[in-house]
């Protein structure tokens, strides 16, 4: 809900960030990939095609951990 039905725009907080060395493999050389870890919480709403069923709720609010 926070980020307009992307969880990769959702508010989230920064954690930190790496640089992890990558060995080469067949046909792709050697490299450093760039990590960035962000977390926070986010409300997600109930698929409308479940939304009717009885006992469930609405929106559910879980942490989320993005790296």
């Amino acid at each position: 809900m926070e980020g307009g039905g992307k969880l990769t725009s959702a508010p989230l907080r920064l954690a930190g960030a790496a640089k992890v060395a990558l060995r080469a493999r067949p046909e792709r050389p050697a490299r450093t990939a760039n990590l960035v870890t962000r977390f926070g919480p986010v409300t997600i709403k109930c698929p409308a095609n479940l939304a009717r069923q009885e006992g469930l709720a609405e929106t559910v609010q879980v942490s989320l951990v993005e790296v």
